[in-house]
């Protein structure tokens, strides 16, 4: 028998996953004049990210878009949990996602408010999750879509986002340029194009989708004492702490859980500065995670907030996420390595989490290795401005 138990929400249920806002008037603003409790700015009737619809900045019902996301089980495992000296441990699972993995939560509400906004046209640059989610949610939008990924992109992510090219009206559908500066030539593209940028750096709009796995939590678990999150860019922190300290102000919660970032041996901008007890590898399995340089204004916020959670980051290793993908396997949880990270941080920061209820995001799904559609006819290359431009230039939209 497993050792992991069913929390409170053990199955998706999206019988009431058609999008709605029930707040109809200006932009909302969390403030002791409009919702006193939190509850009362929950939609009861909804199971996706627009549940929570009243916490961010408004959309109109029409531009809530939605394919069943949010509403992810979290799992229980007591036996582990004692093992380590935790009070409790939950996995929250983000990689039964519609899409596989969280990234579907920032899509929806990036998308949702690029159609708000009248966007015709989206680029973005992605290691893959953002980008099978963008794809996704464009698609169901009717909005073209420009994704640039890396040579080394998981073969089987490329594929699923060409699955998602020139299948809808208008040409609106995801095309692919593969370069090995995929980023510098997304930037540049949105720039001579006057395109907006998905990316989580450059869009303002990228983490209020994610403030839904703290509601989550919240609402099926109670207050947590500490959370482990696999971190690149750090928009999952930002939507995070900010959900909680929505909570704080409504009085649901007495602090924000301690907040911890879990990043690799090979990258770790933000971990480093917690943990030193590394050795730099050249490559890691968590592939998702490849955010080496987060602008310093970022940076700098990203570790206050952790600071003032009494959180920490984790650096960690190949052998320790290998580790923890068989404890996870054995026990009927099959997930990516980037969601492993995050368990393996956990055990590594074990001696500081004694007696406490810590949960841990699953961000995303273990590909399978299936490729059907490696080289679609919406699968480009570009290594310069002028290739760049010609693709895109090429694709009516």
């Amino acid at each position: 028998m497993s050792i992991f138990q069913s929390k409170i929400n053990p199955t998706r249920n999206d019988k009431n996953s058609k999008a709605g806002n029930f707040l109809e008037d200006a932009k909302w603003q969390l403030t002791s004049s409009n919702i006193k409790k939190f509850s009362n700015g929950v939609n009861q009737n909804l199971k996706n990210i627009w549940r929570y619809a009243a916490f961010y900045p408004l959309i109109k019902k029409e531009n809530q878009l939605t394919l069943a996301e949010a509403n992810t089980p979290e799992i229980s495992a007591p036996d582990i949990a004692k093992d380590l000296g935790f009070k409790e441990l939950i996995f929250k699972r983000e990689d039964l996602n519609p899409n596989g993995s969280h990234k579907d939560r920032l899509l929806a509400y990036q998308v949702s408010r690029a159609k708000e906004n009248g966007e015709k046209v989206l680029i973005v640059s992605s290691s893959g999750n953002a980008a099978v989610s963008a794809a996704a949610y464009c698609r169901l939008a009717v909005i073209k879509l420009f994704v640039f990924v890396s040579p080394k992109t998981d073969k089987e992510k490329i594929a699923r986002i060409a699955d998602f090219g020139h299948s809808t009206a208008l040409r609106a559908g995801a095309t692919i340029i593969v370069s090995r500066h995929a980023r510098t030539l997304a930037d540049l593209a949105s720039k001579k194009f006057k395109i907006k940028n998905l990316r989580p750096s450059v869009d303002e709009n990228s983490y209020y989708g994610l403030k839904s796995i703290a509601f989550e939590i919240f609402e099926h678990c109670g207050a947590v004492d500490a959370i482990f999150i696999p971190t690149s860019s750090a928009s999952t922190i930002l939507g995070i702490a900010e959900a909680f300290r929505d909570l704080i102000k409504l009085g649901e919660i007495g602090k924000t859980p301690e907040i911890y970032a879990v990043q690799t041996s090979k990258i770790h901008p933000i971990a480093e500065n917690f943990d030193k007890n590394f050795i730099f590898e050249k490559e890691s399995l968590a592939r998702g995670i490849v955010s080496k340089n987060i602008p310093p204004e970022k940076l700098a916020k990203i570790l206050k907030i952790i600071k003032n959670s009494n959180g920490g980051g984790a650096v960690v290793s190949n052998i320790e996420i290998l580790k923890v993908e068989k404890i996870l396997k054995k026990n009927n949880i099959e997930t990516g390595c980037e969601s492993a990270a995050g368990f393996a941080g956990a055990i590594k920061l074990k001696d500081k989490l004694k007696g406490k209820k810590v949960a841990v995001l699953l961000t995303g799904k273990k590909a399978n290795g299936k490729i059907d559609n490696e080289k679609g006819d919406n699968i480009f290359r570009a290594e310069n401005i002028e290739e760049m431009a010609e693709i895109i230039s090429k694709c009516k939209y």
